[in-house]
């Protein structure tokens, strides 16, 4: 515990710096007739107790809602033959997937498709063997 020491110059400003800190809360632990000690006790302090235990009981509680609200993420990663995901269709796909062979030359997938390719129910993906592509 730190002492702090304040001098004064004369027994008059020796007794009014008592009575002062006398009344701002502190208490007469032992004097003398040129040393005074006083020692105020430290005060719980109810209102900001419950303002911070509020304050972190409302985070606390929206965090929770918060996480209550989540799902899990859930991810699948497969390793798959790219031509053999084609289920042998009779057409060839670049490395890339970014081609395929038309039997005379090298198609661009993102103007035209392979026929009978793969589509999604709605018609606006197609399966490349790995994933679903939107149709050009």
């Amino acid at each position: 515990m730190a002492v702090r020491t304040v001098p004064v110059g004369d027994p008059s400003a020796f007794e009014t710096a008592i009575a002062n800190y006398s009344a701002r809360g502190f208490l007469l632990v032992n004097r003398t007739d040129t040393t005074a000690l006083l020692r105020k006790p430290k005060q719980f302090n109810v209102l900001l107790a419950i303002l911070g235990a509020l304050l972190c009981l409302v985070g606390f509680i929206v965090y929770v809602i918060y996480f209550a609200a989540q799902q899990d993420e859930v991810v699948e990663i497969r390793l798959v033959d790219r031509q053999a995901a084609l289920e042998g269709e009779p057409y060839t796909l670049s490395p890339d997937g970014n081609f395929w062979w038309d039997g005379q030359r090298w198609q661009d997938t993102r103007q035209s498709l392979p026929p009978g390719i793969k589509r999604s129910p709605d018609g606006t993906q197609w399966w490349d063997g790995v994933t679903w592509r939107p149709v050009p």
